[in-house]
């Protein structure tokens, strides 16, 4: 809870605590992006590190500070 705390206070401060919870939505939807057909993530075999996967977009946070 400090974290969110401190973090609560930094949208405050940068003026973007109005859209913290659409920015916050697109954050998710690009990492659900990530995942495979099935739902599942995807990981590489020799280490098991997460790939992204066939319909992964980078999240548009531009759109909420302009």
């Amino acid at each position: 809870m400090d974290l969110q705390y401190v973090l609560d206070g930094a949208f405050l401060s940068l003026g973007l605590h109005a859209v913290k919870a659409a920015a916050f939505n697109e954050v998710h939807r690009s990492n659900m992006s990530k995942l495979g057909a099935d739902g599942k993530p995807l990981r590489r075999e020799s280490d098991g590190k997460v790939l992204k996967g066939p319909n992964f977009f980078q999240p548009n946070l531009q759109q909420f500070i302009e």
